[in-house]
């Protein structure tokens, strides 16, 4: 009901999102209807400006605003903070001389989003680096190690995120970050389920070709079983109507189904590749 609600204000009635703008021109080229219709045509609407003499006494009396800066209160659709900074950037563009401020709740919540955004994107690197040291660690400081447990871990992250790239109108945002952090520990799990049955099956002494077949009946079959689950747990996920929700399904299965592929089909040749 919330979604609908909201989605019914940004179609019909100028967006959700509250921002607001404010504008000291410093040049005579700024031309305030021109202006004005920048922002309808960026998809911005102005509820009330002191642009006019009239607004002007009434910023002066009601806000005690007696400054030569325009303001305008507006509200943005909320198209993600990507598209919202597009729009912002086109909006400065409009005369470089003056000075053009974006401030409100609205404009906030996009700086917020682009930097935890940023801090999940490097938390999730800090991640698979810190998964390759401990491997290596484990395996009694065997450097080979780091690059086993880096390379199966972040190619499907990238397969995924290609594949989305291609087939939507994908973008990095807050909620894409989030998902990946997660796909990211599934990913892990299943690698490590598979490393970890190729040291045991070595350690036993069996060879290269029995471990790889034993993994195939032994190991996948216990992968495929508890990925089968998470999948089939998130197929509600994807009826959704929030975006960000129905995302959370697509890319954790997207990526469950390349890191079974690549975990079960790939992982073990690098494995005989890289251990002695």
């Amino acid at each position: 009901e919330f979604y609908q609600t909201s989605k019914y204000i940004d179609d019909n009635f100028g967006g959700i999102k509250p921002i607001s703008i404010s504008v000291n021109p410093k040049s005579e080229n700024f031309n305030k209807n021109s202006f004005k219709k920048l922002l309808n045509k960026n998809g911005i609407s102005v509820d009330f400006s002191n642009d006019t003499k009239q607004n002007k006494v009434i910023y002066k009396y009601l806000f005690q605003d007696s400054s030569e800066v325009y303001k305008y209160d507006c509200r943005i659709g909320d198209n993600g903070s990507n598209q919202s900074n597009k729009i912002y950037n086109n909006i400065q563009e409009f005369d470089k001389e003056s000075e053009i401020k974006f401030s409100g709740i609205g404009h906030l919540f996009d700086k917020t989003s682009d930097g935890l955004t940023f801090n999940l994107l490097l938390g999730l690197v800090l991640a698979i680096i810190t998964v390759g040291i401990f491997l290596c660690l484990a395996y009694g400081f065997n450097m080979k190690m780091f690059f086993v447990g880096i390379i199966p871990n972040i190619i499907p992250l990238i397969l995924t995120l290609g594949l989305l790239l291609y087939i939507t109108p994908f973008y990095l945002c807050l909620s894409n970050a989030f998902i990946f952090t997660v796909a990211f520990g599934l990913i892990i799990d299943d690698s490590i389920h598979v490393i970890n049955a190729y040291m045991h099956f070595k350690k036993m002494g069996f060879g290269k070709e029995e471990i790889i077949k034993r993994i195939n009946t032994r190991t996948a079959n216990t992968i495929l079983k508890t990925t089968t689950i998470v999948i089939v747990c998130l197929v509600p996920l994807f009826i959704s109507e929030f975006k960000s929700v129905s995302q959370i399904a697509l890319l954790t299965s997207t990526a469950s189904i390349f890191a079974i592929i690549f975990d079960l089909g790939v992982l073990p040749t690098i494995l005989n590749k890289f251990i002695d």
